[in-house]
């Protein structure tokens, strides 16, 4: 009577796992060929967001007497022209994504003003609220991010 519990066991135990296997076959299958539409867009506004934490970075150097003319000017003129190379990327966007990479290109284009801004090497004082600005613009990209993650 023992060994037909212990078969009993062991066949349960084959049956379960199983059963286990197959559906954590099923789940990943299911998730592999989901297609994430809105990823080009998550990851030009992930760049954009990055931009803006630069361009803060830098109008904090200005501000605080950190930074020299010419470095200031150069660094803005790097992220502009990254920004530039992220907004064109937005141009024509998914569906699914379609509002959200029009708010992007909005904050695209604020970063761009603040990076001319700076390359015109505003008064010092002018810097903390370029930063301020750049750091709003920023946050709002990381919540835009979040927004479009997948579920």
């Amino acid at each position: 009577m023992r060994k037909a519990h212990r078969h009993h066991s062991r066949t349960l135990l084959v049956a379960i796992a199983a059963s286990i296997a197959a559906a954590a076959f099923a789940w990943a299958y299911q998730h592999a060929k989901r297609v994430d539409e809105a990823a080009p867009v998550r990851i030009a506004v992930g760049e954009l967001r990055s931009d803006a934490a630069a361009l803060a970075m830098v109008a904090r150097g200005w501000g605080r007497d950190a930074a020299t003319a010419t470095y200031t000017r150069w660094q803005a003129r790097q992220v502009a022209d990254a920004i530039a190379g992220v907004a064109s990327d937005l141009d024509d966007p998914p569906d699914a994504a379609a509002g959200e990479a029009h708010e992007a290109r909005g904050h695209a284009s604020l970063l761009g003003a603040i990076a001319r801004d700076l390359e015109a090497l505003p008064a010092r004082d002018a810097g903390a609220a370029l930063e301020a600005r750049a750091l709003g613009s920023r946050d709002a990209l990381r919540a835009l991010e979040r927004r479009l993650a997948p579920p």
